[in-house]
C-alpha cells in the first residue's frame, strides 16, 4: 500500500513481473538506478499493464543486506533495491527498513542522480 500522493501510471510489461521492483521505461527489470524508471504496484504477466510509481512512496523488495531508514537507494541486477554506495545512481531514500527479501518503504525520488563520492 502506498500512502500520500504519488505519480503513478501505466505501463505495458515486457515480461513478468514481481510486485515492487524497479522497471525501466520500456517495461523491462530494472537492472541500474540508471535505467530505473518506478516501482511495480502489482504482478502483471507480459503484455499486461501494471501500475508504476515514479515518484513518491512505495514498498520495494530489498536486495542483498537489506535496508535502514534514511539510507540512500539504489537498484541492483534483479531489480531488488539496495543501499546506494559510491559509483551508484540513487533513485530514493529509505523510510522504514527491511532485511534482505524483506519488503521497506521507500520515497522514489524521480530522476536517478549519480553519487561520486
Amino acid at each position: 500500500m502506498n500512502y500520500g500522493q504519488n505519480i503513478a501510471y501505466s505501463l505495458v510489461a515486457g515480461t513478468a513481473f514481481t510486485q515492487y521492483v524497479g522497471v525501466t521505461a520500456a517495461g523491462l527489470i530494472a537492472t541500474t538506478g540508471l535505467n530505473f524508471h518506478g516501482v511495480v504496484q502489482n504482478k502483471p504477466e507480459a503484455g499486461d499493464h501494471m501500475t508504476v510509481v515514479a515518484l513518491g512512496e512505495s514498498k520495494v523488495l530489498c536486495g542483498s543486506g537489506g535496508l535502514t531508514a534514511a539510507d540512500p537507494v539504489t537498484v541492483v541486477a534483479s531489480g531488488y533495491f539496495a543501499k546506494c554506495n559510491s559509483g551508484y545512481y540513487l533513485i530514493g531514500r529509505c523510510i522504514t527498513a527491511a532485511a534482505s527479501g524483506g519488503i521497506a518503504n521507500v520515497f522514489v525520488g524521480g530522476n536517478p542522480a549519480y553519487i561520486i563520492a
